[in-house]
Parts: C-alpha cells; sequence; structure tokens
C-alpha cells in the first residue's frame, strides 16, 4: 500500500487503534513501534498541512517549494516561515532562514524571568557568542557585544561604550569608555574631504579627538582641512552680550584654566599657565598667565627699529589711523607712513598685500621700547649740551649746583 489517508478516527475505533506494519493510529495520535515516522519518503511534490479550529494553514509543509509555514501557505525565504499576513515585501537572500511577517507590526518576543536576561547569539567555529543582544533584566540594560565583548550599554536612559557600568553622563547623554586604549576615541568623517594628511588621520577624517597624554589625560582636539580654510574654527553665539571689564564679567566666549585643590578645584595660579598658542613647528609662542600677563616668544620674530626715528614711527601709526589724533605743527616733519608701517610689521596686510586696521602689538612693544630709548638719548645729550653751556658760562662748580638742584644725573 503505497498511500494510507485517515479522514476521522472515530469512537468505534478500537481500543487498540489500527495498526499497519508497527504504525498505530488511535484516538491518542500516530505511534511508531520502531524506527521513526516519515512523511513523504519518496521526495514527492506533495504539502504537509494541519488545521487548527480558525486557520486552515496553522502548520504547512510545502513539499515543492521546501518551506515550513505556519498561519499560513509558506512563500518566503528557504526556511520557517511565520505569516500573519502578506506584506508585500521580499527578504534578502543572505538572511532568510526565519521570516516574520505582517501586514502590519511584526515582531518577535523573548521572555526571560524577572532577574535574568534574554539574548540573541551570533557565532562561527571560533566562538559560539562572538556577538551578542543582551537584555538584562535585573537592571534592565541593553547590551551589545561584538568580538565576544561588550561595546555598547544602553541603561538608566543613558548610552555607554566599552564595557562602562558608571556613566557620569546626564540621562540621554553618551560616555565613552575606551579603556587602556591610546588612539582616537572619536573620529569625524566625510566623503568630501581628501586632505591627505594619512601620517595624522585617514584622508576621509576632517575631525578627531583623543586623548592628549596616553596616562595622564587631557583632550586632543584635531581638525584636518584640505587648504587654507581653517582646521577648527569655532562660534560663540548668544542672544545678548555683556559690556562690563571686571573679574566677573562674562563674554561670548571664555577659556576658564582650574587647578586641583582636593578633590575639587581651584582658579589658576598667579603664574601658572593658563592658556598657551603653540606655533612654529609645536612650540609655543603665546601664554596667557593666570593674572592676566601676556607673554610672546620673540626669539623668531624679534626686531629691533633702530634704522627707524621711533618716535616718528609711532607718530605714523597715529596719523594712519586718524581716530581722535590731535594735528601737531611737527606732523610734517614725519617722514613715515602705512607703508613703512607695514614693511616694518607693525601694521596687517590683507591677501592682496594691502594695509589692514590689525595691529601688531608685540612689535609696537618692541617700537616703544626703543622710542622711549632714543628720547633718553636724547634728553642725556641735550643735558650734557646744556651742561657743558653752564660750565663755560659760570664755572664748573655753579654748573654741577644748578645739576644738583634739579637732580640730575648725567651718565658720564
Amino acid at each position: 500500500m503505497s498511500e494510507i489517508r485517515v479522514d476521522t478516527i472515530s469512537e468505534k475505533t478500537s481500543a487498540n487503534g489500527v495498526a499497519i506494519d508497527g504504525l498505530t493510529i488511535k484516538d491518542g495520535g500516530i505511534t511508531a513501534t520502531t524506527g521513526a515516522i516519515v512523511f513523504n519518503e519518496a521526495s514527492a511534490d506533495l504539502d504537509f498541512r494541519v488545521e487548527s479550529n480558525g486557520n486552515a494553514n496553522m502548520l504547512h509543509v510545502n513539499g515543492g517549494s521546501n518551506l515550513v509555514g505556519i498561519g499560513a501557505d509558506p512563500d518566503l525565504g528557504v526556511g520557517l516561515h511565520i505569516k500573519s499576513a502578506d506584506s508585500g515585501a521580499s527578504v534578502a537572500a543572505d538572511c532568510d532562514e526565519l521570516v516574520i511577517e505582517n501586514s502590519a507590526n511584526a515582531g518577535i518576543s523573548i521572555l526571560s524571568g524577572n532577574s535574568n536576561n534574554g539574548r540573541i547569539s551570533f557565532g562561527d567555529s571560533g566562538g559560539n557568542q562572538r556577538g551578542q543582544v543582551k537584555y538584562e533584566h535585573s537592571t534592565d540594560d541593553m547590551i551589545f557585544n561584538t568580538s565576544a565583548a561588550e561595546v555598547l550599554r544602553l541603561y538608566d536612559l543613558k548610552v555607554a561604550t566599552g564595557g562602562e557600568t558608571a556613566s557620569d553622563a546626564s540621562d540621554g547623554g553618551l560616555t565613552l569608555q575606551q579603556n587602556a586604549n591610546d588612539g582616537k576615541i572619536l573620529s569625524l568623517k566625510s566623503s568630501d574631504i581628501a586632505h591627505g594628511m594619512t601620517a595624522e588621520a585617514e584622508a576621509d577624517t576632517y575631525a578627531t579627538f583623543q586623548k592628549d597624554n596616553a596616562t595622564e589625560g587631557g583632550l586632543r582636539i584635531t581638525g584636518l582641512s584640505e587648504s587654507g580654510a581653517p582646521g577648527i574654527r569655532i562660534f560663540a553665539d548668544v542672544t545678548s552680550e555683556s559690556t562690563a571689564e571686571s573679574t566677573t564679567t562674562e563674554a561670548a566666549m571664555m577659556v576658564n584654566a582650574r587647578l586641583k585643590d582636593g578633590s575639587g578645584l581651584t582658579g589658576a595660579g598667579t603664574d601658572g599657565n593658563a592658556f598657551a598658542v603653540v606655533g612654529n613647528g609645536g612650540s609655543v609662542q603665546f601664554i596667557v598667565k593666570g593674572d592676566g600677563e601676556l607673554f610672546s616668544n620673540q626669539s623668531a620674530t624679534v626686531g629691533t627699529y633702530d634704522a627707524y626715528e621711533d618716535a616718528q614711527l609711532v607718530r605714523a601709526f597715529d596719523l594712519n589711523h586718524m581716530q581722535g589724533v590731535i594735528n601737531s605743527k611737527f606732523d610734517k616733519f614725519v617722514q613715515y607712513n602705512k607703508d613703512d608701517l607695514q614693511k616694518a610689521r607693525l601694521i596687517g596686510k590683507d591677501e592682496n598685500g594691502n594695509a589692514t586696521s590689525f595691529v601688531n602689538w608685540t612689535g609696537m612693544s618692541r617700537l616703544h621700547n626703543g622710542a622711549i630709548w632714543q628720547q633718553y638719548e636724547k634728553h642725556q645729550k641735550l643735558a650734557e649740551a646744556v651742561y657743558e653751556m653752564a660750565k663755560e658760562t659760570l664755572g664748573a662748580d655753579k654748573a654741577d649746583a644748578i645739576l644738583k638742584k634739579h637732580d640730575i644725573k648725567l651718565l658720564n
């Protein structure tokens, strides 16, 4: 006999049921006394279907398509297709062993104990949990693992990486934990960028964040630009501004350098370096001290103005901007103009070499020093000339008395 069809097992069936070659069919089901129960061993295009009270395809093995369906005749994937309603969608070939489909919402529930976890693991020949998605019900943490290690945790309305479980970010915040690694903790990329500075970062990276010191911390921010565009540009946008000049005033942008004080912080010390500008191949060029003093390195650009009449150069600067300058009868003797100021690098220039309103204040400081010394020299020469005249006219004793009376000391 090639086929047995059982439509109904009636109450009249004997207690022993119907037995055929070790297969017993009765009210309790189908029992094999030896071997196994095999349906469609001949591999014919035949379906195996089990109906429930309200679904004709509660379980459906489609022999022609080699699919198993739950809830409907399967038509997607290569394995098991659980279908509540047709969504009209297709399924990707590299993830089609299990397909769950509905025309509305569809999903899978993993239900665990209150103090246990539910997980999905991804394994290969190197390990059966190389990747994992896990929910810890005892702490309500969602955890993602790759390479058999935790890389991301969502908990207490926070996001943390690297196995961090004590985030100091606020709700909705992000904590990045790189453990003992010393590389970049954050990189920003764009396919529009190709700066070529690959010794610093990949060519399409335009910004990175990392520890400044491998064992002591600090933050290093690096911006990378293809051309003369700024590597880093910072904007401070405010709705109002402060115009006060005091120790408690605020500004649109502020730099606050602080020093460890026990477990807390205090302001930078009077002589502490609060802010520095690095240039010239990595050397510090400009320092702001904790008390506001400014220090500029002039070893590379230092220059004096001994070739100029310094006082006239200072006056030329005033005459150049003409802001609140009172005319002097001696101005006609000033022999310099803005070209001389620009040549001396006392004022700025634009890309075309035209003078601008920018002022080189370190250069002006040196110029003022030179002007003071030149005036001191002229004062001494004048004093010496007057003294010589007094000696010729009144004699040395009276000339010395005049110097003493007016507290004038000659250098020689």
